[in-house]
Order: structure tokens, then C-alpha cells, then sequence
């Protein structure tokens, strides 16, 4: 009987431990996929303006409106070179070196660059300043981007600038995407800026074309399944090998109501001990920036599974 308790116990901490790998992998993958958009959220917008409608006017609008911690990126036809704006506290990229803008950079007369680590061996650099060089302006690069992970944002481009040097320039030859810190809505939006057409760029056509969450999670999601049968075949184990139990109960005519909750009670116990040993320990291996979707998995799943035992039990019981 401990024996089989202990293996129940050790199962559970394994298969809990497993979807701790399984979101921290999801996490991982989350983090490349809004590198290669440049880290742009899945929330990001695209814009379309109406033709004659400069980039200087998109800022000025931005400036005006009503809008907090946002980023602007007017993408050219090569796309890894984006001239950058933001408003308030903005979402910025991970740095190697050197910062990213700060307000002070749109503002400044004087262009300032920020590129991707893959760029860093391209850069002019005659004394401490280095410089990109782009048709055939040298911009001075104030930072470095890039991460543990290779992503798109490693070949990147970023180029603030003051609205006055965007006069010239036409929103509709660019790429005009807007994100925010926090989600924003389309009332806002439209609100704002007034676009001929915006549409939310959610899991579609991005950057990287035609992603979508489960495909690029699949692997994360089939391990996730696994550990869901995982716990229906601990608990048909708990049953099958539970049969001296039913048959005692079935020659005493014992009080089955007790037998029941004693059975649940058991079960709960050392399912649930081997399931928070199993998520401690991925918690403390894994480290996320939330660990809530895991512990609603894992307490959820604990609780469904119980709940699925009591009411199998019971149909099992009052058959007798």
C-alpha cells in the first residue's frame, strides 16, 4: 500500500513538473515570436492613411491624442529599417549595450539609431561613437538590441527622429503599426488618428507571416495533453489497483458512503502532495515572468481530476 502511495506521489511531482517545462518553453517561444515582430506585441495595429498624409502629421496626432506608453514604427519596404516613435513609458526591446530613445531622442535635431546585435561588426566607429551608415548618412547608434534567443530584432534598424524630419515623408510608403504597454482599443484609435482603415494584426499576417499561437506552440500543447492523460491513467491505476478494497467492501457491506470519502480523500491527498512538490520545483528550475497560467493548470487540473474520481467512485459504489 506505501508503495504504491509514494509511486502515485512520485508520478504526480513528474507529470506537474513536466507542464512546468511545457510553459516555460511556451514562455520562451512567446518572447522569440515578439522579437521576430520587432517586439511588437499581437496587439499591434496597422494603419492606412489617406494619401498626402505625412508621418510628421502621424506623430503630431499621437503627441495630441489622448494615448499612454505607446510606440509608433514607420516601416520601410526592406523592413528591418523602422523610424521609431514613443510616447510615455513604451515597451522596449531587451539591450546589450547602450540605451534605447528616451523622449529626449524625438526631439533632438540630430537622428539617433538603435540596431540589432547581428549589425554591431557593420558600424563606423572612428573613436567612442559608432555609426551606421544609411544611404549614405551616418546615423550615431546610442544602443545595441538583442537577447539570449536569435530573432529578427537581431538585424534591425531603429531610427528616431524629430517630427520635423518626417515632413517629407508619406504614410502610406511605410508600414505604420502602433502598439501600446497596454492594449488598445479601437475606439481609441480611431479617436486619435483617423485612418482611412486599421486592423487589429492578431496571430494573422505580421511581421513573420501566418503564425498562429497553436502552431507555434504545438509541441508545448501536445506535452500539455500528455500530462492530462497522464493524470486519467494515475487515476485508472488507483483503481485498478484499489479491487481488494471494493471486494471487502462488497463482503462486509461496509459503510460505503465512508468508503467513498476515505478512497477521495486518499486519492486527493497524495495526488495533490505530488503536484505541488512537482510545480515547486519547476517553479524554483524554470524561471518565468508569471507563473499564473501553471498554477491554474495545475490547480485546475487537480481539481477537475478529483472531482472525476468522486463521481466515478460513486457510479462504481452504487452499483453494488
Amino acid at each position: 500500500m506505501f508503495k504504491k502511495k509514494f509511486l502515485i506521489v512520485v508520478a504526480a511531482a513528474v507529470l506537474a513538473f513536466i507542464s512546468a517545462f511545457a510553459f516555460y518553453q511556451i514562455q520562451e517561444k512567446d518572447v522569440v515570436i515578439r522579437l521576430d515582430n520587432h517586439n511588437l506585441s499581437q496587439d499591434a495595429y496597422r494603419m492606412k492613411f489617406k494619401a498626402g498624409t505625412s508621418l510628421a502629421e502621424v506623430v503630431t496626432k499621437t503627441r495630441k491624442s489622448t494615448l499612454k506608453d505607446v510606440q509608433l514604427h514607420f516601416q520601410t519596404q526592406q523592413k528591418n529599417v523602422t523610424y521609431f516613435y514613443g510616447k510615455g513609458n513604451f515597451a522596449t526591446p531587451p539591450m546589450i549595450s547602450g540605451n534605447f530613445f528616451s523622449q529626449a531622442s524625438f526631439v533632438s535635431d540630430v537622428p539617433t539609431a538603435v540596431v540589432g546585435k547581428n549589425l554591431e561588426k557593420q558600424l563606423y566607429k572612428p573613436q567612442a561613437q559608432a555609426y551606421i551608415k544609411i544611404k549614405g548618412n551616418y546615423i550615431p547608434v546610442i544602443g545595441i538590441m538583442g537577447s539570449k534567443y536569435h530573432s529578427e530584432l537581431d538585424q534591425q534598424i531603429f531610427i528616431a527622429v524629430a517630427p520635423e524630419n518626417l515632413v517629407q515623408k508619406k504614410a502610406n510608403a511605410y508600414h505604420v503599426l502602433i502598439d501600446g504597454k497596454n492594449r488598445l482599443e479601437k475606439a481609441d484609435i480611431k479617436r486619435a488618428f483617423h485612418p482611412r482603415s486599421f486592423r487589429h494584426v492578431s496571430y494573422g499576417t505580421f511581421i513573420i507571416a501566418k503564425r498562429t499561437w497553436i502552431k507555434e506552440h504545438s509541441t508545448q500543447v501536445l506535452i500539455l495533453v500528455g500530462v492530462v492523460v497522464g493524470y486519467l491513467i494515475l487515476l485508472l491505476i488507483w483503481f485498478f489497483t484499489s479491487r481488494k478494497n471494493f471486494q471487502q467492501l462488497r463482503f462486509l457491506n461496509d459503510d460505503r458512503q465512508r468508503f467513498v470519502f476515505q478512497e477521495w480523500e486518499f486519492y486527493t491527498l497524495f495526488i495533490g502532495l505530488g503536484l505541488v512538490l512537482g510545480t515547486i520545483v519547476g517553479m524554483m528550475i524554470y524561471s518565468m515572468t508569471s507563473y499564473s497560467w501553471l498554477l491554474i493548470f495545475n490547480g485546475g487540473g487537480m481539481l477537475i481530476d478529483s472531482l472525476f474520481f468522486l463521481w466515478i467512485l460513486n457510479v462504481r459504489v452504487k452499483r453494488w
